[in-house]
This record gives C-alpha cells, structure tokens and sequence, in this order.
C-alpha cells in the first residue's frame, strides 16, 4: 500500500515522490530527541497523497467558474469537502434515500442488483448555478450519472464529474461521456 501511495503521489506532485516519502523515515540527528508520534496522525506519504489530490484538483478547476461541488456519499465527502474548502466554494451532498433532513428531492438508478436510490435537498442549488461533481472512485459510473442527473433536475449545469480514480476498463467514464458529462480522473488503473 505504502508503495501505491508513493507513486500517487510522484504522479500528482513529480517534485515530491519517493524522495518525500523516503525523508520521513529519516531520524533526528545525534544529539537531539526525536519528536513523540502523534497517535492521530497518518503517514507522512499519505497526508502527502492526500494534499497532492486536493491540490492537484483545486488547481484544475479554481479558474473555471464553478459555483459548488457536489460530493456524493460517503467518501466523494472526504475529496469533495476540502476541495470546496480549498476553493471556497459551498459543498453539497448526494446522499442515499432518507438521509438528508428536510425537503429532498430523489432519482433511482439501476444496479447490477436491483434499485438504488440517491437524494439531495431540493433547494441546494440553483438554476444556472455551475456544479462539479466529485467522487472516490469511477467504475460503472452509475451512482456518478444519477448524481448528474440529479443535479441537473433541480436546475444546475454540470461542469465535470472529477474521481481520483478511473477503472477504465470498468467503462464508467464512457458511459458518462456518451450521456453528456466530462470525466477526469488523477489517476486510472487498467486491469489485467
């Protein structure tokens, strides 16, 4: 794991990489006491990984004119929030049915086993307002086109669908593409 992260992170920021995560690792010099871990804390590389992706996201969409970013549960939260934060832009959530207190507004979508269905307040965004849409992880691409869908029901124009994955092989990316909606992704892993 701590290797996948590494490459990540050389990917996103090819200043920090190996030679970043490796210098963690180094020890206090003779003489001096090296700080006590912080039990909270992550690794190193991975508050690394993490700030890299933000980053790198923020950079790509702080000049296109967006007007909130839309994260969908659970853990587009975790990519969606700070990037919001980081723009200072208004987050929105897309959460599973019966979530969201107050008036909601719903779309089901298909699953490979059965109907699922997704919610967001109904008044979350207005018409015209332009939204990205940011996710973990892109593999059918269902849950991210019904988000779309969602967000383009209640008036707003999706801008992109941003994931810090792609599994290209999967074929979420093209099933959005042909419905409309631009991908990006900061990294794909193709299969075997």
């Amino acid at each position: 794991m701590k290797r996948n992260i590494q490459a990540v992170v050389a990917k996103l920021d090819p200043n920090r990489g190996e030679a970043a995560a490796s210098a963690k690792g180094a020890k206090a010099p003779a003489g001096e006491a090296a700080a006590a871990p912080n039990p909270l804390d992550f690794p190193g590389d991975t508050v690394e990984g993490f700030q890299a992706a933000i980053n790198s996201m923020a950079d790509r969409y702080r000049e296109q004119g967006i007007s909130k970013i839309v994260g969908i549960e659970a853990r587009g939260f975790m990519f969606a929030a700070p990037l919001a934060y980081v723009l200072k832009l208004g987050f929105v959530p897309i959460r599973k049915q019966g979530k969201l207190p107050g008036a909601a507004m719903g779309h089901d979508y298909d699953l490979e086993y059965g109907i699922d269905r997704i919610e967001i307040h109904h008044d979350a965004i207005s018409k015209g307002e332009k939204i990205l849409i940011v996710d973990d992880l892109l593999a059918t691409g269902g849950t991210a086109l019904a988000a779309a869908t969602l967000v383009q029901k209640i008036g707003g124009e999706v801008v992109e669908c941003a994931f810090l994955i792609d599994l290209p092989d999967i074929g979420g990316s093209k099933r959005l593409e042909q419905a409309g909606i631009s991908v990006f992704a900061l990294c794909e892993f193709e299969g075997d």
